[in-house]
């Protein structure tokens, strides 16, 4: 998604939230305080970069992530559990068994993950995505991220959805079994096998 495609100037963007995220490497350039941007429909991505030795600028970190295309993942076990109800490593490796169950207690604040705090890994899904995690240094905020992204994506899945299942009358199906029905024109065909 280029800048042009996030069309940031259109009356229907909303910045829904906003912070900064940390990006942890080993070296200097490898690691950075992340703008984070939760738009309606897109997360973004950016750094401040010097220009000059007086100005900055804020630029594109990474290509933004459209929400129907993001997935996160946490080593804490509770967010996954209740958000998938599988263990984190489940959603990364499909063969792995997905039993469900946490030896955590249901509220317990889950310990920090080494210095750099409490992560959240960021996936785009897709032929050119990218896993990308950040750190937050307060396990309330990074709930808060998760919590508010979770929403987001819940109300852009309602306003695309395209399909809306209606049950059939029950005298319209008979002694057939009705395979497919689709409106067409304001009336209903019912294909019968």
């Amino acid at each position: 998604m280029v800048p042009q495609e996030l069309r940031l100037d259109d009356e229907a963007r909303e910045l829904v939230h906003k912070g900064q995220l940390k990006r942890r490497g080993g070296t200097q350039s490898e690691s950075a305080d992340l703008e984070v941007y939760l738009l309606d429909n897109v997360l973004v991505l950016a750094r401040y970069k010097a220009v000059s030795k007086t100005e900055t600028e804020l630029r594109l970190y990474k290509r933004p992530i459209p929400l129907e295309l993001l997935t996160m993942v946490t080593p804490d076990e509770q967010y996954n559990m209740t958000k998938y109800g599988i263990r984190p490593k489940a959603l990364l490796n499909r063969t792995a068994t997905g039993k469900s169950g946490s030896s955590a207690a249901p509220n317990a604040k889950p310990e920090k993950e080494g210095k750099h705090g409490y992560s959240i890994t960021f996936h785009y899904l897709g032929r050119r995505g990218y896993t990308l995690t950040l750190w937050h240094e307060s396990h309330v905020q990074r709930k808060k991220w998760l919590e508010t992204i979770d929403k987001q994506q819940q109300l852009v899945r309602e306003r695309n959805r395209r399909i809306e299942l209606h049950p059939l009358e029950p005298s319209v199906v008979g002694p057939f079994k009705v395979n497919c029905a689709v409106p067409y024109s304001a009336s209903l065909f019912c294909y019968a096998h």
